[in-house]
């Protein structure tokens, strides 16, 4: 499973997530410099994760980044389904959010939910 989405990123929404999470701003040629964590709201992009009428809890995430990502840039992002297994009655999917900037991959952001069994 794989799906992609277009991120624009704006010197405003960088702005307004820096600011609500108490993050410093930084700039670099002008543009300012995405706190790390503000990946994670780009999954809101995305439907394939979301489950109806089912609880996840978010287990793990790690990030990694080649460059930061600015202000300035339009991504290119594609959420894939990497892993899923289940443990008793528990179900657990590992996703990965890779982002590329001008075809080069930038960033990625592998995370985990569970779905807990009934």
């Amino acid at each position: 499973m794989n799906e992609s989405r277009e991120v624009v990123m704006t010197a405003e929404w960088v702005r307004q997530y820096a600011q609500s999470i108490e993050a410093p701003l930084t700039q670099v040629n002008g543009n300012y410099i995405a706190p790390p964590t503000m990946i994670m709201l780009f999954w809101q992009l995305f439907d394939s994760w979301k489950q109806e009428d089912r609880f996840l809890l978010h287990v793990k995430q790690t990030y990694h980044y080649v460059c930061p990502i600015t202000s300035d840039m339009t991504l290119d992002c594609t959420l894939t389904l990497k892993k899923q297994r289940k443990v008793g009655s528990d179900e657990y999917k590992v996703y990965l959010l890779t982002c590329f900037y001008q075809h080069e991959i930038i960033a990625t952001a592998k995370t985990t939910l569970m779905i807990p069994g009934e």
